[in-house]
């Protein structure tokens, strides 16, 4: 077998450490280190249009690589979607949001084990169960984190799959005291 070709790093300069709910982004998280990273709101687009490979160092990507699925640098980080009140409209996979409060889409990929780095066989069904799992929790630490930066409204957290079915929507929801 050869070398494994090392996974690139995220930019500091493209991130942000402590996760805002002021405006919607993208963002990465690590899940070997329990660390998320927002994409900054001050780069050349809005964070919530940047690809998820942009915010990894040394990745330069022309519009029409990263339309095509871009760079195979993030295969050790979730990728999460989070849009501020109102920032957007329409289902998800046909499945109505309530977009008049904070939504966080994470990236559910029932195969690919972040922790292993492996891809998990289509019959191991426990393995594949127990993937899930794992991402779903992934998803509930990315919440608190929300939650410690001073989230003030309503959060849902959905776990988008490949297709629908794969989906779950409302997999966390957490709101203030009124």
């Amino acid at each position: 077998m050869g070398a494994r070709a090392k996974t690139a790093e995220v930019d500091a300069g493209r991130v942000l450490m402590r996760l805002p709910a002021a405006f919607s982004h993208i963002g990465l998280y690590d899940v070997r280190r329990r660390k998320a990273y927002a994409a900054r709101n001050d780069l050349s687009r809005p964070a919530i249009e940047l690809h998820h490979a942009e915010l990894f160092a040394g990745v330069k990507m022309s519009r029409e690589a990263a339309e095509a699925g871009g760079a195979v640098v993030k295969d050790r980080y979730l990728c999460f979607w989070f849009y501020a009140p109102y920032a957007r409209s329409g289902p998800v996979l046909g499945y109505p949001i309530d977009w008049s409060e904070h939504n966080l889409l994470v990236r559910l990929e029932p195969r690919w084990s972040y922790a292993r780095q492996a891809l998990l066989a289509a019959h191991a069904s426990s393995a594949i169960d127990a993937n899930i799992a794992a991402q779903v929790a992934a998803a509930a630490h990315l919440l608190s984190l929300y939650r410690a930066h001073g989230l003030d409204q309503a959060l849902s957290v959905h776990m988008i799959g490949p297709r629908a079915a794969d989906s779950l929507f409302y997999a966390h929801r957490w709101e203030p005291k009124y």
